[in-house]
This record gives C-alpha cells, sequence and structure tokens, in this order.
C-alpha cells in the first residue's frame, strides 16, 4: 500500500511537468513549421522584387502569433534572390 502512495504521489509531481514539456515541444515545432511557410512566401515575394521592410510588415500581418525578423526576411530575401531554392536552414557545424 505505502509503495502505490509513493507511486500516486510520484505521479502527481510528474504529470504536469510532463504536460509542461508536452506544449513546449508542440509550440517549438508550430514556430518551425510557421518560418518555413513565412520563408515559401518570402521565396515568391522575392521574385516580385520586393523592399525588405514592405515584406517584413506583410508577415507581420498574415503571421501575428510571430513573424520573422526584419534582419532574417532580408537575410533570407537576399538567399533566394541569388537562386537558393529550399526554405529549409542550412547544416550547423558540427550536426551530424
Amino acid at each position: 500500500m505505502e509503495s502505490l502512495l509513493k507511486s500516486l504521489l510520484l505521479l502527481t509531481v510528474l504529470l504536469p511537468v510532463l504536460f509542461n514539456f508536452l506544449e513546449i515541444f508542440a509550440l517549438f515545432e508550430m514556430n518551425a513549421e510557421s518560418r518555413k511557410e513565412q520563408r515559401a512566401v518570402l521565396k515568391f515575394m522575392a521574385r516580385n522584387d520586393r523592399r525588405p521592410v514592405d515584406c517584413w510588415r506583410e508577415l507581420q500581418a498574415a503571421f501575428p502569433e510571430g513573424s520573422l525578423s526584419k534582419s532574417t526576411v532580408a537575410y533570407w530575401l537576399k538567399r533566394f534572390k541569388e537562386g537558393e531554392l529550399s526554405t529549409k536552414d542550412r547544416p550547423c557545424p558540427g550536426q551530424p
């Protein structure tokens, strides 16, 4: 009986932590997907020779939950104008 109570007590402590972790993970995944969507929009805008500040303002309106920064918008527009086709991040050094 005592081990059952200990197990239940442990569950009441660990479950909220687990749910919090899962919630944070889901937000991260949503943000990663949102960033990829925004890059696809920027790829289209780059073909239409749009200014970075105008693109940034439109992204802010279209993605109110969180849009790319001005400097990130300028970076991706430059990459797309130079012929980049992918909306994925470049691999970081040291990653497999």
